[in-house]
């Protein structure tokens, strides 16, 4: 568990940093797979806590999915690519 979450924090704040929208979207994707492999880990210490741990877990990750890119969308729109980055072209403010 703390490879994954060390993977997708070091990814996620690397492309945090990047001026390019292709290495962007590859390093959110790799990123996206260090997320992906938490899920499974909590599911498994979930169950063994108690068993309706396990559902609002599988829904919290698949809202929070639609959520950021519904969030990413808007933001795409209005500020481009790069308010979506840690480093906005303009202030989304």
């Amino acid at each position: 568990m703390v490879t994954a979450v060390a993977l997708f924090s070091l990814l996620t704040a690397t492309a945090g940093f990047t001026r390019d929208p292709i290495v962007f979207a590859i390093l959110r994707f790799l990123a996206g797979l260090g997320l992906g492999g938490i899920l499974p880990i909590l599911i498994a210490l979930g169950t063994k806590v108690r068993a309706r741990l396990v559902a609002p877990t599988s829904c919290g990750y698949a809202v929070g999915g639609v959520l950021a890119a519904i969030l990413g969308k808007g933001l795409i729109d209005t500020y481009g690519w790069q308010g979506c980055s840690s480093l906005p072209a303009r202030p989304l403010c």
